[in-house]
């Protein structure tokens, strides 16, 4: 009951998102200013692990050769994470007033070297984007930072204040590989000595409550930053326009160079939203650990108060305007249907413009397993065919997709379980992979 509970609440943060960033952001500095808390730092470690751990569950070696197979879409998000967004930063930062504070303009840059926001995967996968691309590079991308951070912290913030090389270094090892050692630990424990169904129950729990890490971590910056900010508000408002500048240019430019490279629908939401998602976590974190913290104030602000609202528009939009979302998938679905049909043997396959079978009667077993890679599902297990057959068997009598408790009912499965067999939802994960079109209400 108490873990139902968990999971309700923090899906209906997650729906929330942005309210709740803002509320938590609020509250740190009302409560900061009533009383000093300078222990609640301790805290930090635990809000970093609660917002990264679970994205690292989700890498593995499958996944890699996966995306191997097709480097350009990769290669694209690289160069936008890698080279683009730092220097797109520091030119933003050039026009900020002489007088702003230096440690709000490095915690700017700091933010636009830190590559693949943690929910890249969860934006990608509420498009029907391509979910394994997507985890694959805020992967790569990151551990690629190890490298890439250091050496942007000495060429860019090097201008601005001294950089403690050393000390970046040592934090992002202990924020980024030790997480991702960790995971891949448990991960090849729990899946030997329990099975992939507790697997997906566990990493289905701990993909639903890292939300609260995020608010947790808005919650100690604004609370241990309180007296400042009360003070010089003026100041967090010269940050908002470059950090809006920022993540507006990356998301065009990224759609652009997708176009332009005419990558089909899927890779193409993956390459955009791993384009323009920074790290908010790791950003925040480095700041508040190797600087001197003021830093992660202008992270919280280019994150989650700036850079989340923007790509709650971005799902907006292609959601909810689905006649401009087909002429852009036309650009690179065509080509991809074409690969379709070479890599079955069969008729084209065509595609809506979020990726659903356009004629469900062309689905098979080899196209479902095709699809749930594009899902970030790598493989399917026995549980995964079970809830597939059946919401396929219900459409096929029914001529609509079920209700989630409906599935729940007739496969045995918890609702937590489901989620964690199908991350991005049912609609967009079982329904997709069963080949059935676009449910026209809520699953």
């Amino acid at each position: 009951m108490g873990k139902m509970f968990i999971m309700e609440i923090t899906m209906q943060i997650r729906r929330n998102l942005g309210i709740c960033s803002f509320a938590a952001f609020a509250a740190g500095i009302l409560i900061g200013n009533l009383h000093s808390l300078p222990p609640i730092r301790l805290l930090l470690p635990l809000a970093c692990a609660l917002m990264l751990f679970p994205t690292f569950l989700e890498i593995n070696r499958k996944r890699l050769v996966d995306v191997a197979a097709r480097p350009l879409p990769f290669l694209i998000s690289l160069f936008f994470n890698i080279l683009m967004s730092p220097l797109l930063m520091y030119g933003l930062t050039a026009l900020l007033p002489a007088k702003s504070i230096t440690g709000l303009t490095v915690g700017l840059l700091i933010f636009g070297m830190i590559p693949a926001g943690g929910m890249g995967p969860a934006y990608t996968g509420m498009l029907a984007g391509n979910v394994n691309l997507s985890v694959t590079i805020s992967a790569v991308s990151l551990f690629l930072s190890l490298g890439s951070v250091p050496f942007w912290s000495w060429v860019l913030i090097g201008k601005v204040v001294p950089v403690p090389i050393f000390l970046i270094g040592k934090y992002l090892f202990l924020i980024i590989i030790l997480p991702m050692l960790l995971a891949a630990l448990v991960r090849h424990w729990v899946i030997r000595r329990h099975g992939e169904a507790t697997f997906a129950d566990m990493k289905g729990f701990l993909q639903n409550i890292s939300v609260m890490g995020l608010l947790l971590m808005l919650f100690i910056i604004a609370a241990t930053n309180a007296p400042f900010l009360s003070h010089s508000p003026h100041f967090i408002l010269e940050m908002i326009l470059p950090a809006i500048s920022f993540s507006l240019l990356l998301l065009i430019m990224a759609t652009l160079a997708c176009l332009a490279f005419r990558l089909p629908y899927g890779d193409r939401v993956a390459v955009t939203i791993g384009a323009t998602t920074k790290n908010t976590a790791i950003a925040m974190a480095l700041a508040m650990t190797a600087f001197s913290g003021t830093e992660a104030l202008s992270i919280a602000i280019a994150g989650p108060l700036v850079q989340l609202p923007v790509m709650l528009c971005y799902l907006n939009v292609l959601t909810c305007f689905p006649g401009w979302n087909k002429r852009l998938s036309k650009i690179g679905f065509k080509r991809s249907n074409h690969m379709e049909a070479l890599l079955i043997g069969a008729i084209t396959v065509e595609y809506s413009g979020d990726g659903y079978l356009l004629r469900p009667e062309l689905w098979n077993e080899d196209l479902a397993r095709r699809i749930a890679k594009g899902v970030g599902i790598v493989e399917l297990s026995e549980q995964h065919w079970a809830v597939i057959n059946y919401v396929r068997e219900y459409w096929e009598k029914n001529k609509t997709a079920p209700l989630i408790r409906k599935v729940c009912q007739s496969t045995g499965l918890r609702l937590e379980q489901l989620q964690g067999l199908f991350p991005v939802g049912l609609a967009r994960g079982a329904c997709r992979i069963a080949g059935l079109p676009k449910p026209d209400g809520c699953v």
